[in-house]
């Protein structure tokens, strides 16, 4: 049970490492991300990232062999999120012996992020393996009760569609479609409604929510969360309550 503590407490000297070198960082188990801004249209900021980040890996693989550890160079990725119209030339981190190039994509628990946050790899991925699970259940929902053919919708898709989710905010209608398919496919396959019928009551008649309303339902929870000390301070810390300079009309008063 002391197991995930003495972790913790194990690598807590890494997070000061990372700090003193004024870099952005976030842990989770054995993942380690390292977050550094910089203008494009700089090229001295660009060139003072580079060294940064550099001097902070350097430390931290001193840290590690110190410690009997052992950093895996080759697996190390970096990547540069920027708007499509941002031209960036192509920088290169150095990492022990390996020489790593700005990757197109980075897989973050599960999710993948692109170098636009376009999510579009991330969203193909979804749709890819939730079809997959649809079909591996379709085949045998014969020999499977309603309600055991819920569970396991809810279990391997809807549980897909509904992870991280909240990163797709504000993501195009074209592509929010895309999801809303698996959705539809799914519906029927509960209800045991024709698959080329409309899907709007069969969603109401199941109490699910579309998939934008799901997207924002999750904003909505980590929000209220965060506003009463429920989430994460890296989540918390990121929202201030708004206070007008003075009253206004739709002010209660008691």
């Amino acid at each position: 049970m002391l197991r995930p503590l003495l972790f913790v407490i194990y690598i807590l000297p890494l997070s000061d490492i990372i700090r003193r070198h004024g870099v952005t960082l976030h842990c989770y188990a054995d993942d380690t991300q390292l977050y550094v801004a910089f203008d494009h249209k700089d090229p001295s900021s660009i060139s003072k990232a580079v060294e940064t980040l550099e001097a902070c890996v350097d430390d931290i693989k001193i840290w590690m062999i110190k410690n009997r550890l052992n950093m895996n160079d080759s697996k190390t990725v970096m990547i540069i999120f920027a708007t499509p119209r941002t031209k960036i030339q192509n920088l290169c981190i150095t990492v022990g012996t390996v020489a790593n190039q700005s990757s197109d994509f980075v897989r973050n628990l599960a999710a993948i992020l692109d170098k636009n946050l376009a999510m579009d790899i991330n969203i193909k991925r979804i749709c890819q393996l939730a079809y997959f699970q649809l079909r591996t259940i379709r085949s045998v929902q014969q020999v499977l009760s309603p309600d055991a053919l819920e569970r396991l919708i809810h279990a391997f898709v809807t549980a897909r569609l509904d992870y991280c989710n909240s990163i797709l905010y504000g993501i195009p209608e074209a592509s929010v479609k895309k999801i809303l398919l698996v959705q539809n496919s799914a519906a029927p396959l509960v209800s045991k409604t024709h698959k080329y019928e409309h899907t709007a009551p069969v969603l109401k008649a199941l109490h699910w929510l579309r998939v934008r309303q799901r997207i924002d339902f999750k904003v909505l929870i980590l929000t209220y969360k965060a506003l009463n000390g429920l989430a994460p301070s890296y989540i918390s810390d990121m929202l201030q309550e708004y206070r007008p300079a003075r009253t206004l009309r739709t002010t209660i008063t008691c």
